[in-house]
């Protein structure tokens, strides 16, 4: 099987986003095959589109995969704000991408803390 994918680097975290059908049972497979192929990729991500989904290969929430998938997305629609799911996480969540800036609106309850550093924020997430 082809297996055809982009690769985005969210806060230097090189991440392959797959965006098309692959069986649940066929992911880990495919995940490790791409990670043999590009040794510098760090996680996997398949992206679903009707509904909006972001599914990690090892099933849990990812915010730079969540931010590589707004981009995705808006490089394939004339949309710039989505709402979508992501593994790992029990609610729906929001992204948007204006010019080279992709923001993410999270629940609050699983940020722990913030502080402002002169590129943005610093934010410490639950179970990351």
């Amino acid at each position: 099987m082809t297996v055809k994918f982009k690769i985005f680097y969210p806060g230097g975290n090189p991440t392959a986003l797959i965006d098309q059908p692959i069986a649940a049972a066929n992911r880990a497979g495919v995940a490790k095959s791409v990670m043999r192929r590009f040794p510098n990729i760090e996680q996997v991500g398949f992206v679903h589109d009707a509904p909006r989904k972001l599914a990690m290969m090892g099933g849990e929430l990812c915010v730079n995969a969540a931010g590589a998938a707004v981009c995705l997305w808006s490089r394939q629609s004339s949309n710039r704000s989505f709402r979508f799911r992501i593994s790992g996480f029990e609610s729906a969540v929001s992204g948007k991408i204006h010019n080279s800036l992709t923001t993410l609106r999270l629940p609050r309850k699983i940020i722990v803390s913030s502080r402002q550093v002169p590129e943005g924020w610093l934010i410490t997430l639950t179970g990351i």
